[in-house]
């Protein structure tokens, strides 16, 4: 997926970017993102992303509309994701293979551990 029109203001201090009015389309839709990051003593972030109508063609076959909003924050350590995505649309082309689709599911473990990884989810309530 690319970014357009990205368009926002960046204010960088000492130890700290603070994301202000950020705007940009992502897959035909529009996205607004805000918040702030530090640096100094440790990497923390506190990040907030809204989108309407983003396009998104995955996997194979499969088309979406997505919109939502979620919010990112915490350390690289301990992170916790939070948010609800709505689908808009989701259509399948002719091409769908849904035997094929299923197969992608098959549990792999990575063999480093990443940023991911670290990442929670609240349950939904």
């Amino acid at each position: 997926m690319g970014i357009d029109k990205l368009n926002g203001t960046l204010d960088v201090t000492g130890d700290k970017v603070q994301v202000s009015q950020a705007t940009a389309q992502v897959g035909g839709g529009d996205i607004n993102l805000g918040g702030s990051i530090s640096y100094r003593p440790k990497m923390e972030f506190n990040l907030a992303l809204q989108g309407k109508s983003v396009r998104f063609r995955y996997p194979e076959g499969v088309r979406t509309l997505l919109g939502g909003n979620l919010a990112l924050t915490g350390t690289t350590q301990a992170a916790m994701l939070n948010g609800k995505v709505l689908v808009e649309s989701l259509s399948f082309t002719p091409d769908f293979d849904l035997a094929k689709f299923g197969d992608q599911f098959e549990s792999t473990v990575p063999s480093q551990p990443g940023f991911a990884d670290n990442i929670k989810r609240r349950p939904a309530s």
